[in-house]
C-alpha cells in the first residue's frame, strides 16, 4: 500500500457512519461532518490528530447550546443567549452571568435520566470573561452525591476536587479547543439507587469561593453541554430539545486495494487512544479474513487492552491464539507508532516507545485475508475512540532493524 495521505483517502478507504459528527478541523473551529463522510481532526494548534474513529454516543442533554432555555434550572445566576463566538465559529456561545446578591452560590444545572451504577461523563465547553473559575461536576438529582471541581479557564488547571456521597471512578480532564475555550469534562458512575443525574454549571469568585456576592454583572461563556455513557467525553453532539445520537465510525480497506501478500507481510501504524480503556479493549487495526468477522474466522491485529497497554494477536480459523504479545508500557492517552511483521514462524513487534523487538518463531498465518479494519478490534464494542494518523503496508517480512528504523 505504501504512504497515503489520510486527506485524500476516501478513494481508498470504505467509510460509513449513520449520522453527522463533529471534529475540530485545521482551521481552529468544531465542524460538522455529514454522513457517511471521514472525519479528519486537529488539535487546536492545527497539528494533525489523524483519521477521528469512534463508537457510538448519545448526548442526554437536551438544548445542549440554548442554556437560556427552561430545561436548565438557573439559581442566582441569569443566562445571556449568544453572547459571543462558540467554537463553531458561530455567535451561539451563552454568557453566564451572576445575580446581585448577598453571599449565594451562583449555577445553573439539569435533571437527566440514566441507569444506576453505570458511569457518565459531563462536558462543556468554556471561556472566561469577568470570571475564570468554572465549577462544573454531577450530582445525583438529590445533589448529595456526585463529584465537582474547579476549572481555571486562564490556565486550563483543574482543582478544587470534591467527592459528594458514594460517587466512585471518578475523572476529570480539561482541553484547549481554540479561541479561548477550553472543554472541560467530569467522569462519575453513580450509584446503585441513582435513576437520574445533574450535570451543573456554576461559578467561583476569583479567590475560588462558591458562595459569594454577585455584582450583577460578572461571568464567564459556556456552549455545547454534554451528558454521554462512558468514562470519558467524546466528540461533541449537538441537542435542540431531544437527546441525540453520533452513530458508530467504520473504516476499512479491501486487501485486494493494496495487494496483500498471503505469506509475509508488515504493518507499521501511527494511532493515539484519548483516554483510559476501562473495559474490554479497542482495537487500531485488524486484518480479518470477513468484515465484522469474530474471532473464530482467523485473523490478526492489533488493540489497545483495558489495562492501557498494547497487544499484538494472531488468531487461526478455529480461533485459537497463534500470537499474543503485550510490549512493556502505558499507552494511555498518547500517540504510539506500532510496526508489525508478519511470516509463517517468524513475527515481530517493535514499538517507538519500547524498541524491544519481541518475536515469536512458530505459527501459521490466518488466509484468506480480505480486509483491513480501522480503528476496530473485530466487533463495534470494540472502537477505537482516538485517532489513526497513518498506517503503511509493505508485502514482505522487513528486518528487525527496518522496524525500529520505522519505529524510532
Amino acid at each position: 500500500m505504501g504512504t497515503k495521505n489520510l486527506n485524500s483517502a476516501t478513494d481508498l478507504i470504505t467509510f460509513t457512519r449513520a449520522s453527522s459528527s463533529t471534529f475540530l478541523g485545521s482551521n481552529g473551529l468544531i465542524q460538522t461532518a455529514t454522513n457517511n463522510t471521514p472525519r479528519i481532526e486537529y488539535n487546536a494548534d492545527g497539528t494533525v490528530k489523524g483519521l477521528l474513529i469512534e463508537k457510538q454516543r448519545t448526548n442526554s442533554v437536551t438544548y445542549s447550546e440554548q442554556t437560556d432555555n427552561s430545561a436548565w434550572t438557573k439559581a442566582v445566576l441569569t443566562v445571556t443567549a449568544n453572547a459571543s463566538v462558540a467554537p463553531d465559529g458561530l455567535l451561539t456561545a451563552d454568557k453566564i452571568v451572576e445575580a446581585s446578591s448577598g453571599s449565594a452560590q451562583h449555577n445553573m444545572r439539569q435533571v437527566v435520566n440514566v441507569t444506576a451504577n453505570t458511569t457518565y461523563t459531563a462536558s462543556v465547553f468554556a471561556k472566561s470573561a469577568e470570571r475564570f473559575n468554572l465549577r462544573f461536576g454531577l450530582l445525583n438529582s438529590g445533589l448529595s452525591s456526585g463529584a465537582y471541581a474547579q476549572f481555571n479557564l486562564n490556565t486550563g488547571v483543574i482543582s478544587g476536587q470534591v467527592t459528594a456521597g458514594t460517587a466512585t471512578n471518578i475523572s476529570y480532564f480539561i482541553e484547549p479547543v481554540g479561541n479561548g475555550f477550553y472543554r472541560c469534562s467530569v467522569a462519575v458512575t453513580v450509584d446503585n439507587s441513582s435513576t437520574s443525574i445533574t450535570p451543573f454549571i456554576g461559578l467561583l469568585d476569583d479567590s475560588g469561593n462558591a458562595s459569594y456576592s454577585g455584582d450583577g454583572a460578572s461571568g464567564l461563556y459556556i456552549w455545547g453541554a454534554q451528558l454521554e455513557q462512558g468514562s470519558f467525553p467524546t466528540s461533541y453532539i449537538p441537542t435542540t430539545g431531544a437527546t441525540a445520537t453520533r452513530a458508530a465510525d467504520n473504516a476499512s480497506i479491501p486487501t485486494s486495494a493494496f495487494g496483500y501478500n498471503d505469506n509475509a507481510g508488515t504493518v507499521v501504524v501511527t494511532a493515539s487512544v484519548e483516554r483510559s480503556v476501562t473495559q474490554g479493549g479497542t482495537g487500531i487495526f485488524t486484518l480479518n479474513t470477513i468484515l465484522n468477522s469474530n474471532t473464530s474466522n482467523g485473523g490478526m491485529g492489533s488493540f489497545y487492552r483495558a489495562s492501557n497497554t498494547l497487544g499484538i494477536n494472531v488468531w487461526n480459523s478455529s480461533g485459537t491464539s497463534v500470537l499474543d504479545k503485550t510490549p512493556t508500557g502505558d499507552v494511555d492517552n498518547r500517540t504510539i507508532t506500532l510496526a508489525f511483521a508478519i511470516k509463517k514462524d517468524d513475527f515481530a513487534i517493535v514499538t517507538d516507545y519500547d524498541q524491544t523487538v519481541l518475536t515469536d518463531t512458530s505459527g501459521q498465518l490466518p488466509a484468506p485475508i480480505t480486509v483491513l479494519q480501522l480503528g476496530k478490534w473485530v466487533n463495534d464494542g470494540d472502537i477505537l475512540c482516538g485517532h489513526i494518523k497513518s498506517i503503511k503496508y509493505y508485502p514482505r517480512r522487513l528486518s528487525n532493524t527496518q522496524l525500529q528504523e520505522l519505529t524510532t
